[in-house]
Order: C-alpha cells, then structure tokens, then sequence
C-alpha cells in the first residue's frame, strides 16, 4: 500500500487504513501502527463505532478496498492484496 500510495497520491490517491476491532485500546493501534507502518505513510483510522466494517461488510484482518471518489466499491479482496494487482485495481479506479 505504501508504494501505491507514494507513487499515486499526485493523481488523488488516498490509503486508510482503518481498525475495525472495537476492543483495541489506542495503545494496541498505536503500537500496530509503529509495528507495521508509520503515522506519516498515510492516513489511520479508528472505527470504534462499526461504521465502516457495517458499511463495507468487513469481515476479516487484511481486507482490501479500493474505492473511487465517488464512493463505489471498484475492488475487494480478503486478503492482502500483492502491490502489482492493487496497482493495477486503482489505475482501474482512477480511469472511471
């Protein structure tokens, strides 16, 4: 995701990442955050409410999404997606 991100973010691209489990503390999405990105990679988030896991229907660690700006669901995968389809997926997003 960091790669999409920093080689796409001139064209619009933003990544969230978003916590979905209401159980974490901030200390456990702190040190998640330290473990595995950085603040300054891109944009993190908290869904302390289920807002976004209802909305979105997630169901599993490692999902991911790619949608567009107006909102629409262009990709979904379960599973941590390998930089060349996620790539690929958001070009796709971004022509439509």
């Amino acid at each position: 995701m960091r790669r999409v991100h920093q080689e796409l973010r001139e064209r619009g691209v933003e990544i969230i990442s978003v916590d979905v489990y209401p159980w974490d503390s901030d200390g456990d999405f702190l040190g998640f955050v330290r473990q595995f990105g950085s603040l300054a990679d891109h944009h993190w988030a908290v869904d302390r409410g289920g807002k976004v896991s209802s909305a979105y229907q997630v169901r599993f660690l490692g999902e991911t999404y790619v949608i567009d700006r107006d909102g629409r669901v262009n990709y979904h995968d379960v599973v941590t997606t390998p930089y060349e389809k996620l790539r690929a997926e958001v070009e796709k997003a971004l022509s439509r």
